[in-house]
């Protein structure tokens, strides 16, 4: 009788194992974030922005302490598109490494490669000291960028 009873419990154990590892594969992969700001992280707040045409949004954000940059696309959404987020102390005149690229290059944090939904976030830590920040939408031929700096110096 006893053998009955953990069999009994093996078969309810291993059936129950077997629904979660069914319902955690059918969810997928998460979600993408539904603002720029969730993007960021709690405490994150747009202190500035610049439009790239009608395909996408450069968004600066703060938190007190740290600025944080996301490029949201307004256009091709769900599309894999070339993007570009980047925030920090040395400009992006150097250009940025070959793409895709994340991390940071010539005091830059950088997130450029092919994204259905925005590129970021992205963060760098200058207190008391002037930021360039920058976004782009696409290819040289057939895209645009926006961002400024320095600028938001503090």
């Amino acid at each position: 009788m006893k053998n009955l009873k953990l069999r009994a419990r093996l078969a309810v154990g291993f059936a129950a194992a077997a629904f979660f590892a069914a319902s955690v594969a059918a969810g997928g992969p998460a979600a993408a974030a539904s603002s720029p700001e969730e993007t960021c992280g709690a405490g994150y707040y747009a202190i500035d922005h610049g439009n790239i045409e009608t395909q996408a949004t450069v968004w600066l954000m703060y938190n007190g302490s740290t600025d944080c940059v996301v490029t949201w696309k307004t256009a091709k959404i769900g599309t894999p598109t070339l993007l570009t987020a980047a925030v920090g102390t040395g400009g992006i005149g150097g250009g940025i490494p070959t793409i895709p690229f994340h991390g940071v290059s010539n005091n830059m944090d950088i997130d450029a490669g092919s994204f259905s939904y925005y590129a970021g976030p992205v963060y760098w830590y200058a207190p008391h000291t002037c930021i360039y920040w920058y976004g782009s939408f696409g290819g040289a031929n057939n895209g645009g960028s926006a961002g400024g700096g320095p600028s938001h110096c503090g």
